[in-house]
């Protein structure tokens, strides 16, 4: 099993746009919580000087969670970004008054 989960950290493709921010519609821009998200991770590598040199500013990080981030985005949003939140999580965080007692007619 660990074989197969090495096998698809290395087959992982680049992160969307959206997973950095970038190309959100106006509405969606609105839903925007951060700047990227959590899920993202730089690679490291090291250039022809032998310096460790960081990949978050070439757009090539990767995504912790799924090998192909872009399918996600395709069906509409990521389900794990941490980003970006959608018109139900905004209604699940607005906050209950609770319920009123009605009198009893006499």
């Amino acid at each position: 099993m660990n074989k197969h989960i090495e096998q698809l950290m290395k087959e992982r493709e680049p992160v969307h746009p959206k997973c950095r921010g970038e190309e959100f519609s106006n509405e969606e821009k609105a839903l925007v919580a951060s700047k990227i998200c959590e899920k993202i991770e730089p690679l490291e590598f090291v250039d022809d000087e032998g310096q460790r040199v960081s990949s978050s500013t070439d757009g090539a990080c990767r995504c912790k969670a799924y090998v192909s981030p872009k399918y996600w985005w395709a069906r509409g949003r990521c389900p794990l970004a941490t980003h970006f939140r959608s018109a139900e999580m905004e209604a699940d965080n607005k906050k209950r008054v609770g319920q009123q007692k009605q009198k009893k007619k006499h």
